[in-house]
């Protein structure tokens, strides 16, 4: 065999494909507070999954028929971390009585900027006076809280992808504090890279936002439009989109882009 077949025999066998992350190939869910859930009854489907993930402790309970019982991963914003262990702990101590895996893991992810756990404050994610101290004592007492229901806690990072978006959303709209992407935008574009099977639903959905529009008529908002707004009881448990949260045209534009491409299948149209 001559020097060039030899080069070539190499560059095969050292060609190996890339590593997928673990779970790639099983089934996941993410599942967000869209009035387009309300009489879908898509329960049941969403239930099947291998994994179904949430978002900021929705409510669950009389709505399961429309948006199933099971959850594995509840992602939490940092601010709605925050809000929640200092001011509503009831109301995490109960949700988390009522994580019903079916058998499966459960987490709880706290989301975050890559420098959220090295800092003082940081930006809109949780305002400028929550030291560093405070930040790692309260998720001691979330981890806590946790285990006492077989419930894991991790830190979860946003990826660069998501963090670019964000920028140009404070670019576009010209004031560095606004919101950005949702978390559920958030979390879906971070899963598309852990998952190929993956699904959303009461995510996005055009006709959804498009019946609640701001002063502004070119600017949908998300202040109403949840499958729970109707019930008093869960909207004085639940915590209101604040005020700066109407630049929905960013995450409806990514959310359509990765239905588009094929990253993720909806199953609320």
């Amino acid at each position: 065999m001559n020097d060039k077949n030899k080069i070539a025999v190499i560059s095969r066998n050292d060609c190996s494909p890339p590593i997928k992350p673990a779970g790639w190939w099983i089934s996941a869910c993410i599942v967000g507070k869209s009035d387009s859930l309300k009489g879908k009854k898509l329960g049941q489907i969403i239930d099947s999954h291998d994994v179904v993930v949430r978002v900021n402790f929705p409510p669950i309970l009389g709505y399961e028929e429309d948006v199933g019982t099971k959850t594995n991963h509840v992602v939490l914003h940092a601010w709605v971390f925050r809000h929640l262990m200092k001011h509503q702990i009831e109301f995490v101590r109960e949700w988390l009585s009522r994580m019903d895996a079916h058998g499966g893991e459960k987490k709880v992810c706290v989301a975050s900027t890559s420098g959220f756990w090295e800092e003082d404050g940081n930006s809109y994610l949780a305002g400028r006076n929550w030291s560093l101290a405070d930040k790692k004592q309260t998720l001691e007492q979330l981890k806590l809280e946790c285990s006492a229901h077989g419930v894991t806690v991790e830190k979860h990072y946003f990826s660069e992808a998501v963090n670019s978006i964000n920028k140009l959303c404070h670019f576009f709209v010209g004031r560095p504090k606004v919101h950005g992407l949702f978390t559920g935008t958030q979390t879906v574009m971070d899963y598309i890279g852990k998952f190929k099977n993956l699904s959303m639903v009461g995510m996005g959905n055009s006709e959804t936002h498009e019946k609640h529009m701001s002063d502004d008529a070119a600017i949908p908002t998300v202040d109403v439009g949840y499958y729970f707004a109707d019930d008093p009881e869960v909207k004085q448990k639940t915590r209101k989109p604040i005020s700066r949260n109407k630049y929905f045209e960013y995450d409806v534009f990514c959310l359509e882009q990765c239905v588009k491409r094929g990253h993720v299948k909806r199953l609320d149209d």
